[in-house]
């Protein structure tokens, strides 16, 4: 049996959060990092995206990711935070892709919201309980932090996950229609789920 942990990232752990915040949002981060570097070549992107979330000063980084780590190596991840007022950056983020406009409206209702924003695993690592492992670390987090809601976003089409998060008491406060673009895969809503903390 794997011996599996869950701890907080390190700035070291940049290349494995990117990746997996990229799983996470079924390759729309990856848009956004080709955006920025005018470079549709993956490994580009993927470095794009190390480098801003190994950012110190960045708000998406590091510091806000929690990793699960099995036999020495990163398995998978969270990234949790009390859900900021939208910015210039969050408009340029939509503005680079259609692909976000959805996402980034269902953001705009979780204002002062813990909110756990990425949750992935390898698919090498999957279906050994690692991805409740880093949701019950997320949802304790909440439990801690100073704010009233927990919300989360999840597509239509991920039914286990849907189940557990219904399980720890989440309900369904809005959905908006996924924006398709290429490679992506088989969605066709984004839900927004929230559960009360007080």
């Amino acid at each position: 049996m794997s011996d599996i942990s869950i701890r907080s990232a390190k700035r070291t752990d940049a290349a494995d959060l990117a990746i997996l915040d990229n799983l996470a949002g079924h390759s729309i981060p990856l848009i956004f990092w080709c955006e920025q570097t005018q470079d549709n070549r993956i490994e580009t992107a993927l470095a794009t995206g190390r480098d801003r979330l190994a950012d110190d000063d960045g708000f998406y980084n590091w510091k806000k990711a929690r990793v699960a780590v099995e036999d020495e190596m990163i398995a998978g991840m969270s990234v949790c935070y009390i859900m900021p007022e939208p910015d210039e950056e969050a408009d340029y983020i939509i503005r680079s892709s259609s692909a976000f406009k959805p996402v980034f409206e269902l953001y705009n209702e979780c204002v002062d919201h813990w909110f756990i924003d990425a949750l992935a695993v390898y698919p090498s690592s999957q279906h050994k309980g690692i991805g409740k492992l880093l949701f019950d670390d997320a949802f304790a987090g909440g439990k801690e932090s100073q704010a009233k809601t927990m919300s989360l976003i999840v597509e239509d089409t991920n039914e286990v996950a849907y189940a557990l998060y219904r399980s720890y008491g989440f309900e369904v406060i809005n959905q908006r229609e996924f924006i398709p673009f290429e490679g992506a895969r088989e969605i066709n809503e984004w839900i927004l789920m929230s559960r009360s903390l007080t």
